[in-house]
Order: structure tokens, then sequence, then C-alpha cells
């Protein structure tokens, strides 16, 4: 029957793939009578994600000190990381050579570390790494900020910003003029 005869469209029983009658959901039939499509389904889980856990960083240092920092991630993603492509890297810009930069310890000048060992996905794995404090004259603090990368492929993780180190670095002691050195020390 059409509508101008008065007819009246009434939704019937849907049939799922089995054959077996299901009323269709009230909330999806519109006004018209029309059935509202389902969602979308959810993007799928990338290969490189994570969310940060924790971070060691420390508070004060002195110029020429090496002190250790860590950073712990979850793996949120689909691929295992490795210690030889998946790093820390320098952000803020990324890629900058990092203030903070060992050359004993640092994979590069903007690379402080690679994950500590293979990080399955849902593990927590730490990024250990020295910092090299650098000298100074008076008194600052001294930040850098880090974000994770899987080399050659993509940055992922936290926002950038996410993991800043931040030390409050003091110049080392200076020898007092007036003090008697080492080698004067028991001279007659």
């Amino acid at each position: 029957l059409s509508a101008a005869m008065g007819a009246r469209y009434v939704p019937l029983p849907h049939a799922d793939a089995a054959g077996v009658s299901r009323a269709v959901n009230a909330r999806s039939v519109r006004g018209n009578g029309t059935v509202t499509p389902p969602p979308p389904p959810p993007a799928p889980t990338p290969a490189y994600a994570a969310t940060l856990v924790g971070m060691s960083c420390p508070a004060t240092a002195q110029s020429g000190d090496r002190p250790v920092a860590w950073v712990e991630y979850r793996n949120t993603g689909t691929a295992t990381w490795d210690n030889r492509n998946t790093r820390l890297g320098t952000t803020g810009p990324r890629d900058h050579r990092g203030v903070f930069f060992d050359m004993v310890n640092w994979v590069a000048t903007n690379r402080p570390s690679a994950v500590d060992a293979a990080t399955a996905p849902n593990a927590v794995g730490r990024f250990s790494f020295v910092l090299g404090i650098p000298e100074v004259t008076s008194a600052m603090t001294v930040s850098e900020t880090y974000g994770l990368l899987q080399e050659g492929v993509t940055w992922f993780g936290p926002a950038d910003d996410a993991v800043r180190c931040s030390v409050r670095v003091t110049p080392r002691p200076t020898p007092d003029a007036g003090a008697p050195t080492p080698r004067d020390a028991g001279a007659p």
C-alpha cells in the first residue's frame, strides 16, 4: 500500500544470519522508519603505542655529575619493542642535541637510550640513561623533554612534553684562593 492510501510503515522483526527473528532495537529506528546503521568498528590498535608509567630524574646536581635517570612506559601497541630501534629521543623540538648529552652512555646526541630489554605488548619497558650535567657558572634549572620512537618508523606514545627532566644545577666548588693547596699542606 502506498502512503497516499493511508498505509502505515510498521517495522517487521529482523531475521539474523541464523534465521532467528529478533525485534529491531527501537533506538535504532528513525522517525521515518529507517534503521540507523551501527557505529563504525573501533580503529585497530597501532603497532607502536605507549602510556607513561613513571620516571626518575634527580632534582639537583652539580656541574660535571653523571646521575642515572630512567623512564618507564607500558607497551600498548601490537609490536614488541627491541633494544636496537625502540628509543627515547629528545623533543621540543624533536631530535635536537640533548642538553644532558653524555658521550659515554647515550646512543647519539639526540637519543639518550634504547629500551633496556625487549618489551612485549602490555609489558612495561624501562629506558635508563646517564645525564651529563652541564657546566654552569651560577645555579640554574636545566630542563629536557623526551619522547618515544621506533627508529625509522614513527614517533609514538604520550605527547612530546609528557616526560620532562628538570635539574637544579649548581656550579662546581672553586678552591679558596687563601686555602693551602695539597702541595702546601705539610710544607714547613
